[in-house]
């Protein structure tokens, strides 16, 4: 149900814009990568399978932007919880994480 209810507040999101690691090697950082894959759901209006997730979970955890791997964790992990205002509280935190990344989100589409 919570994935249900995450992917409806994700689906108001658009594409993110590209942005390359921190490292200096012109790769994209993975959680710059797991916010376009958020995107993309969410242009296609669908909830990430197990798979998907499991796989922007992993590209979070490597992620070199801290606040991106915590919000973007916090919102693909919220397992049971049906308070809709946590949930909104960790879409539009990620959503800020992205955007403090320079990857544009935006919630009005």
């Amino acid at each position: 149900m919570i994935v249900v209810l995450a992917a409806l507040l994700v689906a108001t999101l658009a594409a993110c814009s590209n942005k390359s690691g921190g490292d200096g090697s012109g790769r994209e950082d993975p959680g710059v990568t797991a916010c376009k894959m958020s995107a993309d759901d969410a242009r296609n209006h669908t909830a990430p399978d197990e798979a998907r997730t499991a796989e922007i979970l992993r590209l979070l955890a490597a992620s070199e932007h801290e606040d991106i791997r915590k919000t973007g964790t916090t919102m693909y992990t919220l397992g049971d919880i049906i308070d809709v205002t946590q949930v909104t509280n960790a879409v539009n935190a990620y959503v800020s994480a992205c955007a403090s990344a320079g990857v544009t989100v935006p919630m009005n589409q």
